[in-house]
């Protein structure tokens, strides 16, 4: 339970296959037996993700980060993982009515401009 909420909790990975995608030019990336070599990441991609989701909404009300220490990276044991970010969801209350004055935006004396249509003219233009 988290929060008093039934929760699954689930363990990811990267899929060899989807990394590569994502990181076309970096090379070494798995060795031979097909382990992923974390040194050979950007410092801010993770290599695993856990997460603990509810059992009966599926709402993800944990979600964490986290990166593999190759062996001798800060004295840890090969299998040690650190968090990168951490995000935990607290008094989810699915379906509540949200008060539409808590996305009023009274900016001041500051102009504002609006290029909302201007930017989703470019981006159907790309399609």
């Amino acid at each position: 339970t988290f929060q008093e909420v039934p929760v699954w909790a689930i363990a990811c990975h990267w899929k060899p296959d989807r990394l590569a995608a994502l990181l076309p030019k970096r090379k070494g990336l798995f060795d031979q037996r097909g382990r992923l070599n974390t040194e050979r990441l950007p410092d801010q991609l993770p290599d695993r993700v856990f997460l603990l989701v509810g059992r009966d909404d599926l709402f993800p009300y944990h979600i964490d980060f986290r990166r593999t220490q190759s062996e001798g990276q800060g004295g840890k044991s090969k299998d040690a993982s650190q968090s990168l970010v951490t995000m935990e969801l607290f008094e989810v209350q699915i379906g509540a009515p949200i008060d539409p004055t808590s996305f009023v935006c009274r900016p001041g004396d500051i102009e504002i401009q609006d290029w909302t249509d201007e930017y989703l003219a470019k981006i159907r233009g790309r399609r």
